[in-house]
């Protein structure tokens, strides 16, 4: 059976772009159907979007001091209530990653330009950007939808939260590479974060 599959993306004030949204909302209704493959290679059915969560660049780097409040009003993030609600109603699951590794709608490298920092890497290591990530991870969690009144952390239309898109030691080329960032440094910060979001949310996949 088919999988149903979107990527949709909000900036770092919580607005989803308009033309992406429309295509989205549109696409919610009729998803274009996707075979999904396991690890064995084998065809699986599953009726899931993926759905980005992360408020941290309009479309390029930008913004040099980090705001803590997301915007949270009607062209915040309500507009990811209304598509976890639709999600629900349609009978769809969600993977909702918080952050992307490139450099579309700001990701990582975002919160490295706020931080006034050097390499792309320091996402994982700097103490005060993992900081400002996990507020970002509480505030999702916590979030009542204005739709459906049901705390993110408690939905089930949500199957899985990604800690983030294709993370590696390097991005599309804003920042670069430090010369002391491996594997285990993304094991680290993915453990460190994973047990975050399990002391908040111990309902929904990581």
């Amino acid at each position: 059976e088919a999988d149903r599959a979107l990527v949709l993306q909000t900036d770092h004030q919580g607005r989803v772009h308009r033309h992406i949204e429309r295509r989205a909302l549109g696409r919610l209704d009729r998803l274009a159907f996707l075979v999904h493959h396991d690890f064995r290679g084998r065809a699986v059915g599953r009726h899931r979007i993926q759905e980005f969560a992360a408020q941290d660049g309009g479309g390029e780097l930008g913004g040099e001091q980090h705001e803590e409040q997301a915007d949270d009003g009607a062209d915040g993030l309500q507009r990811l209530d209304y598509l976890i609600s639709k999600a629900g109603q349609l009978g769809l699951k969600l993977v909702i990653p918080f952050v992307n590794n490139w450099n579309d709608f700001g990701g990582m490298d975002q919160y490295v330009r706020w931080r006034g920092g050097q390499y792309h890497d320091q996402f994982y290591t700097d103490p005060v950007i993992r900081q400002w990530f996990k507020n970002w991870i509480a505030h999702l969690l916590t979030r009542v939808n204005s739709y459906t009144g049901v705390k993110y952390k408690d939905d089930p239309t949500i199957m899985t939260w990604e800690l983030g898109n294709e993370p590696r030691c390097l991005s599309a080329g804003a920042y670069e590479r430090s010369p002391n960032c491996t594997t285990q440094t993304l094991i680290a910060w993915a453990d460190e974060m994973s047990t975050y979001i399990k002391s908040i949310d111990n309902k929904h996949l990581v």
